[in-house]
């Protein structure tokens, strides 16, 4: 019997019988909305799996140039289209929402087909006991085989979103090939998808995505010495402690997640607090994100602009989260000296470059900081600073006294250390996979064993995905970019004759500084793309150049990227969420004071000593709506720098 061509029947019958009961006309709207409606789901779901495909693709290890066709604006492309869809389909029937009183019948008539669409769509999803396909575990490797031959040359980097890992060396140990700026899973390390966890999977694909796995190995080795001419400057200029990966189940009083600068400065501020049952798990290696890919500026205040601040929180709050920073900067001092930690600290202070010739534009901010902070920073003349920095694009600058440039990797693997000597237990290559609730406690899983503490605290950052949703859809990762140039010796005092760490007053500046080895390490710019090193170094070089055209035949020699977690707010949300779960994250590129106040407030409220200072509860997990959070952060960033630009141009 063809049962589901009697099934179709039977379903059209049971339309003609609603004519009878609501009107031909009304159930004409219903089917013609119906059909409208799944037209722009279809195109949603088109745009989400266009994009997951490519993020999968990348995860894997593929290259851009194996496609035989490429879309020319990604991810700008499917993000429009999906934040086009959304709005034309949610808002085709506002006006039922403006009356006095809202007009069921007419939203359910224009809206009936989101409830059939979720109908069949839930009900195909529970019968086959399909869930969300991981990008690891997409079935790539079969068709990609077979219509792409691989291709050793290496191609330019088109860029990719600050959140899909882009493809470079293999790392030794791992099975395929990983990108410096994104999150390491060694495919022997991966956990096993559960079982009824997805729809079942072919074991002839099975296979063939695994024999796939081993031919791009191959086929990245040949790109390998060029990737790791390319590295991050820090990595290759550090001898690291290797930590073990955690196996089996352990008990703790404190779980930290994220091995960066703000878990383990929780982790050593409980220890000096005499809390010394604490567990640290990190995904790759400590310092592994932002904490060990930054510029090296240590200074006070936040990624919030100061005088927003003082508005959001009035005087004296604002005043007290400010000066928890100072404090911070004063601790990390305190922090190297007691512990011998050698991060090449130049205690030498920062410079504030007037990139517009706009004295207002110093002067303002001097008066705030005076009058609100207490803190004097330094007016220092155009010629005076000119004399230091060899360009005509700076018109003067304020010098900040209390700060310094160092080695933030070597600072960070340094409080592990310190931390791990006290008594903590650090952890890598141990992803946490989930956060569970247990009787009074909590269960944190990995691929290879699992927590049980009495609390835990979620710091992974912008890398840290699918472990606790509530606190992770609170965060955009963003990228920004750092290049080293080779060292130039006697040149170096032709360009910068000067100690100290420098950035300019744009909302898209540049920030550099020069290094014991004569290198100049330049960072900058801000975007949802997270580009491999050689766009990077083309960038950036350019960059570098419009400042200090007398280097143009300096080479790069090091370009990496990393992922900034960002809040809607611009301040960093550090408490407990709902669940119970304590939390660190979103430091907004002003990481290095700020992760200290973050680890210091924490400890401090896990310890008993005192609560989480109250001006924190100000800045809640504010949820960033994914993509199209960052097709908006993208869009004001590209909107102020042609703010910045306008404003140059008037001078």
């Amino acid at each position: 019997m063809p049962r589901n061509a009697l099934y179709a029947t039977t379903a059209v019958g049971a339309l003609c019988f609603l004519t009878s009961l609501y009107g031909d006309k009304t159930v004409y709207l219903w089917l013609l909305n119906t059909s409208g409606m799944a037209g722009f789901i279809t195109w949603l779901g088109i745009a989400i799996s266009h994009y997951r495909f490519r993020k999968g693709l990348l995860k894997q290890g593929y290259r851009l140039d194996q496609l035989p066709y490429r879309s020319k604006w990604f991810p700008f492309g499917p993000i429009f289209a999906f934040v086009l869809c959304a709005v034309v389909a949610l808002g085709q029937d506002y006006q039922a929402f403006m009356g006095s009183k809202i007009d069921w019948a007419s939203v359910a008539a224009t809206y009936i087909g989101v409830p059939f669409f979720l109908a069949i769509w839930l009900g195909y999803a529970l019968v086959r006991k399909c869930r969300l396909v991981r990008c690891e575990d997409m079935e790539i490797a079969p068709w990609i085989e077979r219509n792409a031959t691989p291709d050793t040359t290496q191609k330019p980097d088109a860029g990719y979103p600050a959140f899909v890992a882009s493809p470079a060396n293999p790392t030794p140990g791992a099975s395929r090939p990983v990108s410096p700026t994104s999150p390491v899973i060694p495919v022997t390390q991966r956990p096993p998808p559960e079982r009824g966890g997805r729809c079942a999977e072919n074991p002839i694909r099975r296979g063939a995505r695994v024999q796939a796995r081993s031919t791009r190995a191959a086929c990245f080795s040949a790109v390998k010495s060029h990737r790791n001419r390319m590295q991050n400057f820090y990595e290759a200029t550090v001898t690291r402690q290797p930590y073990p990966q955690l196996t089996g189940p352990i008990d703790t009083q404190v779980c930290i997640v994220g091995g960066g600068l703000a878990g383990l400065c929780t982790a050593l501020g409980l220890v000096e607090r005499g809390v010394q049952d604490v567990v640290v798990l990190d995904g790759e290696r400590v310092g592994f994100g932002a904490s060990g890919r930054n510029g090296g500026f240590v200074f006070g205040g936040y990624s919030l602009d100061n005088a927003d601040l003082l508005r959001a929180l009035g005087r004296d709050e604002g005043r007290r989260l400010y000066r928890l920073t100072v404090d911070a900067v004063e601790l990390i001092r305190a922090r190297i000296a007691r512990y011998g930690i050698d991060c090449d600290i130049v205690d030498e202070g920062v410079m504030l470059a007037n990139w517009f010739d706009d004295p207002s534009r110093l002067e303002s901010v001097r008066t705030l900081m005076k009058q609100e902070f207490n803190v004097d920073w330094e007016p220092v003349a155009t010629d005076a600073l000119r004399a230091r920095l060899k360009t005509q694009r700076y018109h003067g600058g304020l010098f900040e006294p209390n700060a310094f440039h160092f080695h933030p990797l070597k600072y960070v693997l340094g409080v592990a250390a310190a931390a791990s000597r006290g008594g903590a237990r650090v952890y890598e290559r141990s992803a946490a996979l989930g956060i569970a609730r247990e009787g009074a406690g909590y269960v944190v899983r990995t691929a290879q064993g699992t927590v049980r503490a009495k609390d835990v605290v979620f710091a992974g950052g912008g890398y840290a995905r699918g472990v606790s949703p509530r606190i992770e859809r609170a965060v955009l990762p963003i990228a920004t970019y750092v290049i080293a140039t080779e060292p130039l010796g006697t040149r170096l005092p032709d360009a910068i004759d000067a100690p100290y760490a420098i950035y300019d007053t744009r909302f898209a500046f540049d920030y550099y500084r020069p290094l014991k080895d004569t290198r100049i390490l330049w960072g900058g710019r801000i975007s949802v793309l997270d580009r491999g090193p050689d766009a990077i170094a083309r960038l950036l070089r350019r960059d570098l150049l419009r400042v200090y055209p007398q280097l143009g035949g300096v080479k790069v020699e090091y370009a990496w990227g990393g992922l900034m977690s960002y809040a809607r707010h611009k301040m960093p949300q550090i408490g407990r969420d709902a669940d119970g779960v304590w939390h660190a994250i979103a430091f907004g590129g002003h990481g290095m004071a700020p992760t200290t106040v973050a680890g210091e407030a924490l400890a401090a409220a896990l310890a008993g000593e005192r609560p989480v200072p109250e001006g924190f509860a100000a800045f809640g997990l504010t949820r960033t709506f994914g993509l199209a959070g960052l097709a908006a952060a993208q869009l004001t960033y590209t909107a102020y720098q042609a703010r910045d630009a306008l404003a140059s141009c008037r001078r």
